[in-house]
């Protein structure tokens, strides 16, 4: 099975804020699973540095590793 370059490595992601209204960026890894299509709402891996981004919608059609939220 093929896998992203970064493997399990910790990602970041799209800033946010926490409670007090500081920003911060969560971290991101790799779920484990083959390529395919992100769904709405989902983090995809991309990018020459790779990184976690949200899919926006549903009409994705190129393949990405999935990425979950580590806590």
């Amino acid at each position: 099975m093929s896998r992203p370059i970064c493997g399990f490595k910790d990602l970041t992601g799209p800033m946010g804020l926490n409670k007090d209204g500081k920003a911060f960026y969560p971290k991101y890894r790799w779920d484990g699973q083959p390529k395919r299509v992100p769904k709405k709402g989902e983090y995809f891996i991309s990018g020459a540095i790779p990184q976690a981004y949200k899919a926006t919608s549903d009409d994705m059609t190129d393949q990405f590793f999935i990425a979950v939220r580590v806590n």
